[in-house]
């Protein structure tokens, strides 16, 4: 008889939830360890919190960075477009520009839908 029996589903699933590589064996010491930690020494919380605060904070910052950025990139893309518009050569360099700006465009597309969800 080829049945699968509820114990013996637990047992493979179970089985299988740990043969992944270890990592779901490595995800459930971690959390058991970090579970320990802040049970025998609460006032790790405020040490892992100041260092989670100092890490979003850098990451914002660098956001806003390369956010402002690229608003002047697009504001200077903007210009050499109306030039080329005009009838204007452009410059390798500023060819170089425009196809860097218009790239990074299309790569903030992706990135911020991310972002905003």
């Amino acid at each position: 008889k080829n049945s699968l029996t509820l114990s013996k589903a637990l047992r493979l699933s179970v089985h299988y939830f740990f043969v992944l590589d270890g990592y779901a064996e490595r995800f459930v010491k971690g959390t058991l360890r970090v579970t320990f930690t802040l049970l025998t020494r609460p006032w790790m919380i405020f040490t892992w919190s100041k260092h989670i605060w100092d890490v979003i904070k850098k990451e914002a910052r660098h956001y806003w960075t390369g956010f402002k950025l690229l608003g002047e990139e697009t504001k200077t893309s903007c210009r050499l477009i109306k030039r080329k518009l005009k009838g204007h050569e452009l410059t390798r360099r500023e060819r170089r520009q425009l196809l860097r700006t218009s790239a990074d465009l299309l790569r903030v597309i992706p990135v911020s839908v991310f972002l905003i969800v």
